[in-house]
C-alpha cells in the first residue's frame, strides 16, 4: 500500500530567535508535516526541531535553503504529478538525501 507524505515549503526569513524556531516545530507537529522545503535560510543547524533531520546549503552571501525530513521518513520511490497530469517517476532514495546538492 502507498504511503502518502504531507509536504510543505516555507520562506523563513533567517528565523534568527528562538520563538520563531518555536513556532516553526510547532506548525510541523500540529499539521503533521513529513517533508518541508525552506528558503531565506541564515542557520546552518536545526538540531533543536525535534523529530527532524535537517539537511541545509548555506551559499557565501549567508543565505540558503534547508529540508527538514521527518526521522523515520523512508521513501522507495516517489510519483510527481505536474499541472499537466504527466506523471514522473523517481527512483530510490532514502531520508538521508544523500548526495544532495
Amino acid at each position: 500500500m502507498p504511503e502518502i507524505f504531507k509536504m510543505a515549503t516555507l520562506n523563513i526569513n533567517s528565523m534568527a530567535t528562538t520563538t520563531r524556531v518555536a513556532m516553526l516545530e510547532d506548525f510541523l507537529q500540529k499539521r503533521k508535516i513529513d517533508i518541508i522545503l525552506l528558503q531565506e535560510v541564515k542557520r546552518p543547524v536545526f538540531d533543536d526541531i525535534r523529530g527532524f533531520t535537517a539537511y541545509t546549503n548555506i551559499g557565501t552571501a549567508g543565505r540558503g535553503t534547508a529540508i527538514l525530513a521527518r526521522e523515520d521518513t523512508s521513501i522507495a520511490s516517489s510519483k510527481i504529478w505536474t499541472s499537466q497530469d504527466t506523471q514522473i517517476t523517481a527512483g530510490p532514495c532514502k531520508t538521508s538525501l544523500e548526495g544532495l546538492t
